[in-house]
């Protein structure tokens, strides 16, 4: 039994989002586990906007 009231009615939410965040992540399975560590590495370095501005100008053209 639940012990928060109205935590049930949340359950199928939940539910939803773990699902969707399983699929997104699903890729992320195949890659070794060195690349993953390479990679958040440079991300580390990286600060956020100077990130998002490099997407926007690959994005943008």
């Amino acid at each position: 039994m639940l012990s928060k009231a109205g935590a049930s009615e949340d359950l199928p939410q939940l539910s939803a989002a773990s699902a969707t965040l399983g699929g997104q992540i699903a890729a992320l399975t195949s890659v070794p586990a060195d690349a993953l560590s390479a990679a958040s590495t440079v991300l580390w370095v990286l600060e956020p906007a100077t990130v998002v501005n490099l997407v926007l100008g690959i994005a943008t053209g």
